[in-house]
Formats: C-alpha cells, structure tokens, sequence
C-alpha cells in the first residue's frame, strides 16, 4: 500500500475495542517427560473436534461465555502447527468482532487461543429488520458520492456488528470502486439506516527474461534471468503468478524468451512476473501452502497512477506507471514494492478478517520487511518516490517505539513492526527471522494489535524451534515496546 485515497464519507475506522471479550492464552510451560511413542498425526475433523472439546472445556474461563455459539470456519497446517478458526453466530448471522483461533501442536494438543468473543443475549434471534438490504446498499453509495464509479458487483450481506452498546443487527455492503479507489466495507444499522462503521480493505502502497533486480535506482545493470515455473514457453502464466498488462495485449514468445528493454510495455511484465514469483517460491520454502495458486498481477493500472495496492475483491495485485501528482515512478520496476503487494495478498489469504487500526499497521508492517528481506534492503520505494526528491518510502532501521510513535497512519505505524522484525533479522539471519514473521501471522485475531504479533512471533518460535530464539526476540521486542508480547495474556 503507498497511500489510500479517501473520500469525505469516512466517519470512523474499526478499532476493536467495543468488540467484546479478547483473549491470548497458551498453555502453561510443562515439565520435560519421556517421548511418547510415534504415531500417525490425527486428522483436520479430529483436531477441529479436540479445539471445539478445548472451548467447551475451558472455553468460558478464557472469557468465550457460550461456546455453543461459535461455528467452524476453517482447519489449516502450517509448521507452527495446526490452526482452528470459528466464527460467532447470533441469529445465523456471523458477528464482526466474534472470532476464535485454536492453536495446536504437532501431538494435537491445544497451546494457544487467540481471538475475541462477545456473547450474545438471552433473547429471541435477529428477525426481520426496518431497513432492507437495497436501503442498505443506497446509504453506501450515497455515501461515497456523486463521484463514484464502480468497477464490480456490490455485495451484501447481512451480519451482527459487537458494540457497547450491544450486538447490533447490521448489513455489510461490499462496494468495489475505480473512484474512489478501494474496496469499501459498509456496516449499515439494520433498525435505523445508518451507516455505523466504514474503511477500505484494499491493501495498497505502495523462460528468459530481463529485469531489474532491486530497481534502476539501486542496481540499473539490466540481468537476464530463469523465469521459473512458467506453464508453458508462450506466456507469463505460471505457478504463482499470471501476469496482465491493462494497455496493451500480453507478451507472447513462442520460445520463452521474454528480452524487452526498459521502454517497451512488456518489460514491466517480466518484472512482476519474476519479483512476484520469486516471492512466492521463498515463502513456499516456509511453508508448501503459502502461495496458494496464481495470483494476477497488473501492470500499467490505472491512468498515471501514483500508487501499487492489492485488492481482497480481486485477489489482484496491481502496479500504476505513476507520473500523476504524486510524483512517482513506475511501481513495477521496484522489487521491493513488488513483493510488499504479494506480502498483503499471502497474509489476507491466512486471515481476510483483519481489521482496526492496528491490525492494518501489522498488514503494512509485514509487506515492508518481506519486501525488504527478499531484497536485502531496509528501505523501501527509493526508486518510486526518486522523482519528487524523497530519500524512500519507509526504513526500517528507524528508532520507533509503541506506543509512543503511534500516529493513527497505517504506513508509519507500520513502519515500527517491519523495524521490529528487521530486528530479528539482523539478530537471527534471514532465514530464521522470515519464518518467524510468516508464522506469526497464524496467530493474528479479528482485531489485532501490536502485542499479537508479539504473541506470535514467541509462540512460532516455541512450535518451530523448540524456543531456541526466546533470549534475542525477547529483547527485540521489549527494545520496541512490545514487552516480549506478554502482556494481556491469560
């Protein structure tokens, strides 16, 4: 994301904190005992049974009252262990603020919870409400003005937003838009009309073939690389990644050679595809299901558009050729802008509920340090903002701390979590701190915040590495401000 752009109707963004009861619990240290006997790994429908058992168990010490009211939503492996997601119903409506993560270890035992609860009350279920769902999608676009253009379908739906004042019968109206650019997410109350909550859950910023690997700026030598994994020599269409190019047909070769120079439209093809593919095969190095398919990626999107985003709606990634009033260059001649998009789409594919204003300081937070990582370099977009004078975007060998250099902005909030696992990086090498931080990211809740970031990066370190890194991520994050990721636990 390099800057969103924003219309008057915005009154306030998720934050979180009227969303009920929060929870980071893990499990007790034990002491060592003799290793059990090996035997095969229980299956996704015993594990999601053993956390629902956990949650009937424990579940209203931790603070979730009534677990009969949470439904499954997803089971998923990953080398922290496995991950258990269940979703709060009221009504058969799902609650926006009502998610559950049950974490557990290779033997199927539950170590951790993550996530928050608001228990619905002892009366009848939402039935039908004064406003109706095309009322609903009228107050949403009315809001985002005459100027609107849509570039999809709206969608709506009808949901029970966790309020202090109660759980409050909602519509959510998904509105894709070319202007104003973004995905707007619209909480309609569905007694009155009113619009009670709204924010833009785009994710912005910012073979043979010839690139750049860092950017013109950084090293303008033009190499000539291996385009892996393609699906055959004709196109860029591979594994990871399908590339698209908004103003002109796609780049064919019937030998799988793609040689462009710097000024024709295809070179920015090649770019994406390899920035993008590169990405995706090292956080497949991590973890086999990281990359989960192809994603699009678009170059030359948009009219001299300043910015690069990616788009839940779309599961896209797109890069604008800039030159428009922000002064910038291409996006897609920045390696590290190229996979700081990827980053967001891998984290939204592990958790598409992320929200609050600390949850989307995390999701920038994570693009930078992958897209620095991959590059070896802490900072991001000297090459997009060269023209307007600007040194980069973002670096992240600043001296911030939480909560003291918090200023509400995504970006450079963000820029004290992509310093923090920096950090790591420079403490634990590469290889260590990059499965630190993709780990982590299973343990993200609804609205997460700083300290559950923390909480996963120790709690990753415990699954993959037997806590081998306690003594260094520990002072890292105490150095930031996170307090070793302790605090709020229970």
């Amino acid at each position: 994301m390099i800057r969103p752009e924003r219309t008057p109707g915005i009154r306030r963004l998720f934050d979180g904190r009227d969303a009920g009861s929060f929870i980071r619990w893990e499990r007790p240290a034990a002491p060592p005992s003799a290793p059990e006997p090996e035997v095969a790994p229980p299956g996704d429908g015993a594990l999601a049974g053993a956390a629902r058992r956990f949650l009937l168990d424990e579940g209203p010490r931790l603070g979730v009252a009534d677990p009969s009211l949470l439904r499954l939503v997803r089971v998923w492996r990953s080398r922290s262990g496995t991950h258990v997601r269940f979703q709060e119903d009221w009504g058969g409506a799902p609650v926006i603020g009502g998610i559950i993560g049950v974490h557990l270890d290779g033997a199927g035992a539950v170590y951790a919870v993550t996530g928050s609860f608001r228990e619905a009350p002892r009366a009848a279920a939402p039935g039908a409400q004064p406003v109706t769902r095309k009322q609903a999608v009228a107050a949403a676009l009315a809001d985002l003005g005459a100027g609107l253009r849509l570039r999809g379908r709206t969608r709506v739906r009808e949901v029970v937003l966790a309020s202090a004042a109660g759980l409050v019968p909602a519509y959510k109206v998904t509105v894709p838009a070319a202007a104003p650019l973004g995905t707007w997410i619209y909480l309609v109350d569905a007694r009155s009309g009113g619009i009670l909550r709204v924010y833009n859950s785009m994710r912005f910023a910012v073979g043979r073939g010839r690139v750049y690997l860092l950017s013109p700026i950084e090293d303008p030598e033009l190499r000539e690389v291996a385009l892996e994994r393609l699906d055959g020599v004709t196109e860029l269409k591979g594994a990871h990644v399908v590339v698209v190019n908004e103003d002109y047909a796609e780049a064919t070769s019937p030998d799988g050679a793609f040689i462009y120079d710097p000024a024709e439209t295809h070179f920015d093809e090649v770019m994406a595809y390899y920035h993008v593919d590169r990405i995706a095969a090292h956080l497949s190095g991590i973890d086999p299901h990281a990359a989960a398919g192809a994603i699009t990626a678009n170059v030359h999107a948009g009219d001299r558009m300043d910015n690069a985003y990616y788009d839940p709606s779309t599961g896209g990634i797109y890069f604008g050729d800039g030159g428009g009033p922000g002064r910038m260059n291409p996006l897609s001649r920045e390696a590290a802008v190229i996979c700081h998009e990827y980053t967001h789409a891998v984290l939204d594919r592990i958790n598409p509920h992320l929200k609050g204003r600390e949850a989307d300081a995390l999701h920038e937070g994570y693009a930078d340090y992958f897209g620095c990582s991959l590059t070896d370099d802490a900072q991001i977009g000297e090459w997009v903002v060269a023209p307007r004078g600007d040194p980069h975007l973002r670096d992240l060998t600043n001296g911030k701390r939480y909560p003291a250099d918090m200023t509400g902005d995504a970006h450079a909030d963000g820029e004290i979590w992509g310093a923090a696992c920096w950090d790591l990086r420079r403490s634990l090498g590469a290889a260590a701190a990059d499965t630190l931080a993709y780990e982590s990211m299973h343990f993200l809740p609804e609205f997460a915040r700083f300290a559950d970031a923390a909480f996963g990066i120790e709690r990753a370190d415990g699954a993959v590495f037997g806590g081998a890194h306690a003594a260094a991520i520990g002072s890292v994050l105490r150095a930031r401000g996170l307090g070793g990721g302790a605090e709020g636990r229970r």
